[in-house]
């Protein structure tokens, strides 16, 4: 979750239903004994699933997390003393940051590479 999240940051939660949570907010979820914290990318209605996945993981790995998994949504973050809310510029930025990513790598791996370079090669006037 590098830049907004690092290893040893305070985070504090609220209890959220699945049906407040929105596409980029950061949320904590169980997965068996653990409860890791992630943002969501995808809100999947038919199935009852978010799509979900770390800012800096390598790779990106997607986890697929059922509604009744997600337990807090992440208000704000401590760090060396200093809290930064998640309605603040860096935090709304980066959330920003990821998702748009995100949504380029899906345009690129649906439309090919062929169609992506059409779509962006210098025009000959």
């Amino acid at each position: 979750m590098r830049p907004v999240l690092q290893e040893g940051d305070e985070v504090e939660t609220e209890p959220v239903s699945w049906q407040a949570v929105r596409t980029g907010d950061v949320v904590t979820y169980r997965v068996e004994d653990k409860f890791p914290t992630r943002r969501v990318i995808v809100v999947d209605g038919e199935r009852r699933r978010f799509v979900i996945m770390g800012d800096s993981i390598p790779g990106r790995r997607e986890y697929l997390v059922p509604f009744d998994d997600v337990l807090a949504r992440v208000v704000r973050r401590r760090r060396d003393g200093r809290w930064l809310d998640v309605s603040s510029m860096p935090w709304r930025l980066q959330a920003l940051r990821v998702l748009l990513r995100d949504r380029l790598r899906r345009w690129t791996w649906l439309a090919g590479p062929r169609r992506l370079w059409r779509a962006v090669r210098p025009r000959r006037g």
